[in-house]
């Protein structure tokens, strides 16, 4: 018999889409994959596969079509059986053990769509000159906050605090109680905690395969992640702080240079927005990073920031407290990233529904 095949895909990458053909099933041999439905331009949650367990089994032994969708949450290595490496081996099984095999599965899948018919895509409310439309939205705001929140009680709870300030706490721990207790699935909280280490807010140890730390480098910015969600989720939608991405670019060129502004005796910094741009067009060889415009007053509708006052050429002051522009950058910066991935989600869900 013909020796499996190593096959590996990279993080995000798809291993097979809902509706392929089902030529292959695999042995997981390290890291872990996302299995969704998709249904209409939305996709449910089914479960992940980890390492040591095979995945699509369903479709390799009744020759139906992939039921799911299939997507690497890391980079994954797998040991790939296709048709060819078992006919010889199904040539020996008794007619009635092929029989109970394709019947199992079959009753398998007929109780999984089933399952998956009961179950409906996360929804978000969008309100424009047209009136209210709906849009679908793979992290929705409670699976944010209870993910945060679960991160935020281990760490505050279990966190092991390391020489450099930081709490350093076990994802299973996490996981335990955003996913058995939370009820999220485990597919979102890893998401969460990838764009919690791209904005600088943890960082994400994989000492093993089997063993993975989190360090969250400031508890209380991962809280006042969560009171600003929920707050916001709160309010009505014409008083929302929808920050545009030219104002969360204004507030990470303010966090950058916040140090070359002395704090007075009111825990107020005199930030120059002037010299700013000044020092980046010299870093970028000419480039102007961004202009005092309209832009800057959703900023100061926020509360981050006071009106400009221009007083020459080369001073453009606006009144802020510090911690709460550096902080409020990276829960922007959250935010955003949550943006990018609703919407290739969104994008990956059209694209295979535009195959079936």
């Amino acid at each position: 018999m013909a020796a499996p095949i190593l096959k590996k895909i990279a993080k995000g990458e798809l291993l097979f889409n809902e509706g392929d053909p089902s030529k292959s099933m695999y042995f997981v041999q390290t890291g872990t994959i996302r299995l969704y439905k998709k249904k209409g331009n939305a996709s449910i949650e089914l479960g992940m596969i980890h390492k040591g367990e095979v995945i699509g089994e369903m479709g390799f032994l009744d020759g139906g079509p992939r039921s799911a969708s299939a997507e690497a949450l890391h980079d994954v290595e797998l040991m790939e059986i296709t048709n060819n490496n078992l006919v010889e081996q199904m040539k020996v099984l008794p007619p009635w053990l092929m029989v109970l095999l394709k019947t199992i599965v079959n009753r398998l899948r007929s109780a999984n769509n089933k399952i998956r018919q009961l179950e409906s895509a996360s929804t978000a409310y969008t309100y424009g000159s047209e009136g209210v439309s709906t849009t679908y939205q793979y992290m929705n705001v409670y699976d944010v906050l209870k993910t945060c929140t679960a991160l935020l009680l281990v760490g505050a709870k279990n966190g092991e605090k390391t020489p450099e300030g930081y709490f350093k706490v076990q994802m299973q721990r996490v996981v335990k109680y955003a996913n058995s207790i939370m009820g999220i699935h485990a597919s979102k909280i890893t998401e969460m905690f990838d764009i919690l280490e791209r904005v600088g807010m943890a960082k994400v140890e994989r000492i093993s395969s089997d063993k993975i730390d989190i360090s969250i480098f400031d508890l209380d910015q991962l809280e006042q992640l969560v009171n600003y969600i929920n707050d916001e989720n709160l309010k009505d939608h014409t008083k929302k702080n929808n920050l545009s991405i030219k104002s969360v670019l204004i507030l990470g060129y303010m966090s950058k240079h916040m140090n070359l502004f002395p704090v007075n005796a009111e825990g107020l910094a005199d930030v120059n927005l002037a010299r700013i741009i000044q020092l980046e067009k010299e870093a970028s060889g000419g480039k102007v990073p961004f202009n005092i415009d309209e832009t800057f007053k959703e900023l100061v509708k926020a509360g981050i920031a006071t009106e400009v006052a221009m007083k020459d050429s080369n001073t453009a002051s606006t009144l802020v407290k510090p911690l709460m522009v550096v902080r409020m950058y990276k829960i922007q910066k959250v935010l955003k990233e949550l943006d990018i991935i609703n919407e290739k989600k969104r994008e990956q869900a059209a694209r295979g529904n535009a195959y079936r």
